[in-house]
């Protein structure tokens, strides 16, 4: 009774038409529903418009791949299918009034439709029904029947029904195998002889109604067919023995697939392959590059990290009488941390902001950006005036600094410059007379976050339907997601150490820069339709053009790809050139050694191998890939990684660094001791204008001379010295707030309190001089960075009154470099030298 219940929703559905041709869109979408529920069979009776649309759009794409995108537009069945029953809008609250005026006067347009109405649901009856996976299963079978008579070349029926051309039928499928096959004179009795021997009876049977053109002789449908051909034992083994061949051995994931030979296994259209090629803005398919189009989408809540910020700010709200303003650059997550700031105050999931939200106690101006110069002021004014309600205002910076300076209530103007202060400050601000809270998320880097959201991306539930496609085995998006799954944690701290060193070189890339250049990486921006569509050979091929280690940088280890390039993480990482300078270690022993030298194992060891069997070990190509695998593959404790890693990011104290400014509170004193000594070294090299030799140069004071700016001297006058003891690596919080464990490395004075920030390229440019890289040149930054904390410690030798006027100290260099002090004592009676 269910099939024939299923079959007379399909058989009754109203279906327009269009010059003679009936559109396929409610099919579609009711296939979208089963995509749906195969994904989760737990899913609501809710289907959302932003849930539904990147899987119609996948599914459109698998069947009618030449149709324009303007026919592919999932609005008119998502509002046109509740005439046939069974498909129900519910209008969101406070917009039934408008829903109903644009129903009257105009159609509902996307906008329209995501603007006033919450979600569809089916009637309970079919939905109980689609939740049986055996439902699903004749359900889809029935639709697809139908889609498949409309794809390709019109069908043209005679009376009988007898199907005379389709040019996506078996038949030509098959034709390869099964020749001499008169179509036209429709000779279909028997299989030719030649081909005929090692085919069973049943597998005869079978195979004649298959490619049968009369309706009355043929299957039914596909659910048919399949039932037909499996029930005949030929689904495993019975088909390799019938065919006269060895069966394979079992290949990964195929206790998962469909029961069934690989002819009749499906194409298994992934939506969430379809999501992460949404995140990017490197092809067309970029609606959700922006978080307006992320909040609500189902698989959105699958990848999402929590901010941090979250907590912080909901305390503050829910805590004390605060008007809060969170402000930074356009993509860090500002108004991602709205949304959750709503969820935990209203206690409902929101799958849309307003402009301004009034929660009572609460109000959320969604983005500042989108409200007139009137509005931007009167918000900011009624946040300080109204006494009964805190206001979460989001901005970006620009918006915030023009709208600001024009505030003026009750006579108190907005100061610029104290708001500027507050952006620049390490931690949350107050101003206008603590009026507003300033947290600048631009002040805290994204980097942690947006590679646990790379980890959620990779999670196995996500790419579960993948595992039932024929295509698994040689797909190259599921190839790099098995490889990253088997080496997550060594590939998640690679991506870390690249993205730190952009950002620790002030190449700062946001939230949303990060998971678009993640997602790419991954899928390469291919869909499942492109794999799908080619052949066996270029499937195979294409897996080495798309592999995760080239795509992170935007090429296929030879050839930059041009839409790549519109990724700004890409952009910024191709200007560096990672991986040119080659570390001589490595070289020596990868093309001379044995070709698994680095030990690899699991899915590592085998790109390794295809790479060694497609490549010669002299080409300039393979062996950009090689050190790329190894980079983001090989883990720290196999041989010299971390000087690998150095040389690789151009950057010999990062690893350092990232301990360092990590979770340690405090230096341990040998490390200390040993990079105090090297930066006081270069500091003296400053001072003095004079090169010191590495490793022989000591000394216990650092010593501030008076001499010509870079051309030193061999005898220099002494305007202050300083015990170099007395000076101490500290590390501070970078952004304090929620007590972020990401600090700041820097020199103190500890008697001064006077403090020079170490940050990475001035720490890679010691350790890089430390090693005797004359050609090393420190950058003019950090000249003006030094020159202002040797003038802060001469103030301090003055104000302690640590000058002796009668006493004159000269500075000389013997002949080993190293530092003698000659004083010159002057009295009435003469001078006297000590040396």
């Amino acid at each position: 009774m269910d099939s024939v219940y299923l079959k007379g929703i399909i058989n009754n559905l109203k279906v327009s038409k269009q010059d003679g041709e009936i559109r396929p869109h409610k099919y579609l979408l009711l296939l979208s529903i089963l995509d749906l529920l195969e994904v989760n069979n737990n899913h609501e009776n809710k289907f959302t418009f932003e849930e539904l649309e990147p899987v119609f759009l996948s599914i459109f794409d698998r069947f009618f791949p030449n149709l324009p995108d303007y026919r592919k537009m999932l609005e008119f069945p998502f509002y046109h299918l509740q005439s046939d029953g069974f498909w129900f809008l519910k209008v969101k609250e406070g917009k039934k009034e408008l829903y109903e005026t644009y129903k009257k006067k105009s159609r509902l347009t996307k906008k329209r439709i995501m603007e006033t109405v919450d979600y569809a649901c089916l009637g309970e009856k079919l939905f109980q029904l689609m939740s049986k996976k055996d439902n699903r299963q004749i359900f889809r079978g029935q639709i697809e029947n139908i889609i498949n008579s409309l794809r390709g070349v019109k069908c043209v029926l005679g009376n009988n029904k007898d199907l005379i051309k389709d040019s996506s039928s078996l038949c030509d499928h098959e034709n390869p195998t099964i020749v001499n096959i008169d179509i036209n004179n429709r000779d279909v009795s028997k299989i030719p002889d030649k081909q005929g021997n090692y085919l069973t009876d049943h597998m005869n049977e079978w195979l004649i109604k298959a490619v049968a053109i009369k309706s009355n002789e043929r299957f039914a449908t596909v659910q048919e067919m399949r039932t037909s051909f499996t029930s005949g034992g030929l689904a495993k083994k019975d088909t390799a023995v019938a065919l006269g061949v060895t069966a394979p051995a079992p290949k990964h994931n195929k206790a998962a697939t469909l029961p069934g030979d690989n002819v009749l296994d499906l194409v298994m259209n992934n939506p969430f392959v379809f999501y992460l090629n949404t995140l990017s803005n490197a092809s067309a398919n970029n609606e959700n590059a922006t978080a307006e189009s992320q909040i609500g989408h189902p698989f959105f809540r699958k990848i999402a990290v929590k901010s941090p910020l979250v907590k912080f700010i909901h305390e503050k709200l829910a805590g004390e009488k605060c008007n809060i303003i969170l402000t930074g650059n356009a993509g860090d997550g500002k108004t991602t941390i709205a949304v959750d700031i709503y969820a935990a105050i209203s206690g409902k999931e929101c799958t849309q902001l307003n402009k301004i939200e009034d929660l009572g106690r609460l109000v959320i101006v969604k983005d500042m950006s989108e409200l007139s110069d009137v509005e931007r002021t009167r918000v900011l004014s009624e946040a300080v005036r109204d006494k009964e309600k805190n206001y979460l205002i989001v901005s970006n910076t620009g918006t915030l600094l023009e709208s600001y300076k024009r505030l003026n209530v009750n006579g108190q103007r907005a100061s610029a410059s104290e708001l500027l202060g507050a952006l620049e400050a390490d931690t949350p601000q107050s101003i206008f007379n603590a009026g507003y809270l300033i947290i600048n998320i631009g002040r805290m880097d994204s980097i942690d976050t947006a590679v646990n959201v790379f980890k959620r991306m990779l999670e196995t539930v996500n790419w579960e339907k993948c595992s039932e496609c024929k295509y698994s085995e040689e797909c190259p998006i599921l190839t790099n997601v098995r490889l990253l799954q088997d080496t997550l944690n060594t590939v998640c701290e690679r991506i870390t150490m690249l993205y730190r060193r952009l950002y620790e070189y002030n190449i700062r890339l946001t939230m949303r820069q990060m998971t678009g250049h993640l997602a790419y990486a991954i899928t390469a921006g291919l869909n499942c339709n492109e794999i799908a569509n080619l052949s066996l050979i270029a499937r195979q091929e294409m897996v080495f053009d798309t592999l995760f280690f080239n795509r992170f940088f935007g090429d296929n280890g030879k050839d930059v790809h041009n839409e790549a390039l519109q990724l700004q993480p890409i952009r910024q990482i191709r200007k560096v050139d990672f991986g040119a300078v080659l570390h001589p270690g490595f070289e020596r022993i990868t093309w001379i050694g044995d070709e698994n030298t680095h030990s690899l194992r699991g899915y590592p060891l085998t790109i390794l191998q295809k790479l060694n069997d497609k490549y010669d070990k002299n080409n300039p190509n393979y062996r950009q890939q090689v050190r790329r695998l190894i980079y983001f593959l090989k883990d720290r404790e196999h041989g010299d990684m971390d000087n690998y890693i150095h040389v690789f990011l151009h950057s010999p104290m990062l690893v350092n660094f990232l301990e360092f400014t990590g979770d340690l509170e405090k230096i341990p004193p040998l490390l200390e001791n040993k990079y105090r000594a090297r930066i006081m070294h270069v500091l003296q090299e400053y001072f003095s204008g004079v090169r010191l030799p590495e490793e022989v140069w000591q000394a216990s004071d650092l010593y501030i001379t008076l001499n010509r700016r870079f051309v030193g001297s061999g005898t220099q006058m002494v305007l202050a010295n300083f015990r170099i003891e007395d000076f101490k690596l500290i590390i501070k919080p970078r952004y304090k707030v929620l007590g972020s464990s990401r600090g700041i490395l820097s020199l103190k004075y500890m008697p001064g309190e006077i403090e020079m920030d170490l940050d990475l390229p001035f720490l890679d440019y010691v350790e890089r001089r430390y090693q005797g890289e004359v050609a090393e040149e420190l950058s003019a930054y950090y000249a003006n960075r030094i020159e202002q904390f040797k003038v802060r410690l001469l103030n301090y030798y003055l104000s302690k009154n640590m000058v002796d006027n009668q006493d004159l100290r000269i500075l000389r260099l013997d002949s080993n470099r190293a530092f003698k002090v000659m004083r010159i004592i002057i009295s009435e009676n003469g001078l006297e030298v000590i040396s």
